[in-house]
């Protein structure tokens, strides 16, 4: 696999502490929502901890909301990391966690309840397993109903010893009918490693922090387990994959959040 693909499969992986502040979200009886748990949920009797599981949702299942807690909070604690970019010794951050609501759920003819904070009502991301890039942009594209609106080709000519080089730089704008959503890529192709680089930011509008990070997180679903990171509450989420500056961030923005990559040649 190809380093300059790896900002595909390695992203958020919920290894941050977050300690939510947003406001609990509130949901409608009979609306549609999707398990964006990459490992699965559980589906328990009960709206508690220790409720009894009657099954694990895999990734992807569609539950109908059937009730909300509007007393009953819970944290919800996912994964610590065990290790860091750089080596043995640093700092670990500490586990993600998220709070939220039980839900009453329906799944097929049977009713229990889960953790809010794990729905989502986008289709699920059926690539979580692939480090495709187009994919991922199709994606995007068709959920967030997205349209292109501008198409841009540069080239551009360097002289060097006497030679001269060309290369490309490509540059598309996306934006949904209300212009909350919005994806610019921003491609090169240049002629030596300087000059190759390919970027690009997603800003989805009305979807709050903790949302992001568990829609990205599954997105960028990732095996590769050394990597650094800076994480500030609930505001900014950003890892670097190595030493060419590979890396994304997750930022919060006024009505919703904004994701950017970029990733070099080796």
């Amino acid at each position: 696999m190809s380093k300059a693909l790896k900002f595909l499969i390695v992203a958020m992986l919920m290894t941050v502490s977050i300690f939510a502040k947003e406001p609990l979200k509130a949901y409608k009886e009979g609306q549609k929502l999707y398990v964006w748990a990459v490992n699965g949920m559980n589906f328990r009797e009960e709206g508690k901890a220790d409720g009894k599981v009657i099954s694990l949702l895999p990734y992807g299942t569609e539950v109908e909301v059937m009730g909300q807690s509007d007393k009953v909070e819970y944290t919800y604690v996912l994964k610590s990391p065990n290790k860091s970019y750089y080596g043995e010794g640093s700092i670990l951050p500490k586990a993600v966690t998220l709070n939220g609501y039980w839900l009453k759920v329906r799944v097929g003819d049977t009713t229990g309840y889960v953790f809010d904070k794990l729905l989502l009502s986008y289709e699920p991301y059926l690539g979580i397993n692939s480090d495709n890039k187009q994919y991922f942009i199709n994606y995007l594209v068709r959920n967030l109903k997205l349209q292109l609106v501008n198409d841009e080709l540069k080239v551009t000519k360097e002289t060097e010893d006497g030679d001269d080089y060309y290369y490309n730089s490509y540059k598309q704008l996306y934006l949904s009918k209300d212009s909350k959503n919005k994806l610019i890529l921003d491609d090169s192709d240049g002629y030596d490693i300087d000059s190759v680089w390919h970027r690009g930011s997603i800003t989805i509008g009305n979807m709050s922090f903790q949302e992001g990070l568990v829609f990205f997180t599954a997105i960028m679903k990732s095996s590769v387990k050394d990597y650094y990171y800076e994480y500030k509450e609930d505001t900014k989420f950003e890892y670097e994959l190595d030493e060419v500056s590979n890396g994304a961030s997750l930022n919060k923005i006024q009505n919703g959040v904004n994701f950017e990559w970029a990733y070099y040649p080796d």
